[in-house]
């Protein structure tokens, strides 16, 4: 029996690839500025291209975009001074200091899930202080029983959260928008698994994927928690115990 959701948060429950999109924008502006390129697209392919490259030196840590940057600014201003270095990777920065808006629904999903009796988990990856900060501005933050902060998601993450949290693969569903890091390794474990479509980072997290065997699809988070209710709700007239939530409880 189905007890406990998990839910990814970039690009799942807040709106965080736009933020990224907008600095490679203001990126492009600059090298373009320097006469470098003719198309903003052109550098932003460069820029993107740069991070798949150095990521397995940097991960999902908060160094890789502002490297990324540095890097290419580098490549295409061979003489950029101290001060247009830090400019660049100051743009980079500049990305987990700007607060991600919620996604439309995200809220009332969590809500309705929650009052269907079960228990409400966030598995998020990325640097432990920029994922706290964007926790700490969830106006539902106090609906999750337990937070992990993982540096990557992979089978084995989410085998020690489901242990963490006193839970078999088959007692939980994972929500997500990247088959890569959300649904593939969830089902690994024998999770029910639902993608939600979104704008993200589709070189690492979608290309190459497809939906596994078992996994469905909703198209938005509110779809998705609608059919999680359906399905694994406690029925109207049976009260589960309510959830003894627990924020705070972050687990990098």
């Amino acid at each position: 029996m189905v007890k406990a959701v998990f839910l990814d948060m970039d690009n799942t429950l807040i709106e965080t690839q736009q933020i990224y999109i907008d600095a490679e924008n203001r990126f492009a502006d600059l090298m373009l500025g320097f006469g470098v390129h003719e198309k903003s697209e052109d550098v932003i392919e460069r820029l993107r291209a740069r991070q798949i490259e150095i990521f397995d030196n940097y991960g999902y840590g908060k160094e890789l975009l502002p490297q990324a940057y540095e890097d290419v600014l580098k490549e295409y201003v061979p003489d950029a001074d101290a001060g247009e270095i830090a400019h660049a990777r100051d743009m980079a920065y500049n990305v987990y200091r700007t607060e991600a808006k919620i996604k439309p629904g995200a809220q009332d999903a969590m809500r309705a899930m929650a009052d269907a009796g079960l228990d409400l988990y966030l598995i998020t990856v990325g640097d432990l202080d920029v994922q706290k900060n964007r926790v700490a501005a969830l106006p539902f933050k106090h609906m999750f029983r337990d937070v992990f902060v993982v540096e990557d998601k992979n089978p084995q993450v989410y085998a020690e959260a489901l242990a963490k949290a006193g839970l078999k693969g088959e007692e939980a569903v994972m929500i997500g928008d990247s088959l890569k890091s959300d649904i593939i390794p969830a089902r690994k474990n024998g999770m029910e698994a639902i993608h939600i479509p979104a704008l993200n980072w589709h070189g690492r997290e979608m290309a190459g994927q497809s939906l596994p065997a078992g996994a469905s699809a909703a198209r938005s988070i509110t779809d998705a928690a609608a059919d999680v209710v359906a399905r694994f709700g406690a029925p109207p007239d049976i009260k589960r115990d309510a959830p003894a939530r627990k924020f705070g409880g972050f687990h990098p």
